[in-house]
């Protein structure tokens, strides 16, 4: 998914406005399948789910990632957005509890979820700019935690993790704006980002 054609973060969030409600949907599953990773190793890494007697959460993480890729992939398809929603509360870390970036990491997924979800239940184009602003808040955060030093916004952009979420960002738009996509490419689309073994973060999995 690498692009490496030049285009500005400002335009690059005017232009996902401009996408239509199905493409937007296809766009937060891409985003939040490549963030999902986070999630899942924030739990396997603390007491997160043990500590609240559910070791099912991660499931419910991945299946709250598998409704969206099915709302795109079958535009007929009804979902009770409420209970997902309750379902997803469940699963939101309290950041407050755990002293690591990973904490962070997990909280951004859910609510790029929330956002999805959202955009799912109403015709507000808008969430769809928030997932990404959410993905790359949390590669900006992520990097901040590596560093020993204050980056400035130029070496933020310029960080090889960053110039990877641009990069993903600018593909993925590119592919749910098109035309005509069918259920099939859509799969392909989901294989290549969970093929690809790596997170937003850069994080293997």
């Amino acid at each position: 998914m690498k692009n490496t054609e030049p285009h500005s973060k400002l335009n690059m969030f005017a232009q996902i406005r401009s996408l239509s409600k199905s493409s937007a949907i296809l766009l937060c599953s891409a985003l939040i399948q490549r963030m999902l990773p986070n999630y899942l190793l924030f739990c396997e890494l603390t007491d997160f789910s043990d500590a609240n007697r559910n070791a099912q959460w991660p499931d419910v993480a991945k299946n709250l990632v598998n409704l969206l890729w099915e709302v795109s992939t079958n535009k007929a398809m009804k979902l009770n957005v409420d209970v997902q929603m309750e379902k997803l509360e469940e699963i939101t870390p309290d950041v407050q509890l755990y002293d690591n970036l990973g904490a962070y990491a997990a909280l951004d997924f859910c609510m790029a979820l929330h956002a999805s979800y959202q955009l799912i239940s109403n015709e507000e184009p808008n969430e769809a700019v928030t997932v990404a602003k959410l993905s790359q808040g949390s590669v900006e955060r992520h990097i901040m935690g590596l560093e020993d030093k204050e980056l400035t916004g130029a070496e933020l952009k310029a960080h090889p993790l960053m110039q990877y979420e641009i990069d993903s960002l600018k593909a993925l738009f590119d592919f749910c704006e098109q035309k005509g996509i069918q259920s099939q490419d859509i799969k392909a689309l989901r294989k290549d980002i969970i093929d690809s073994g790596v997170s937003s973060l850069g994080i293997e999995f």
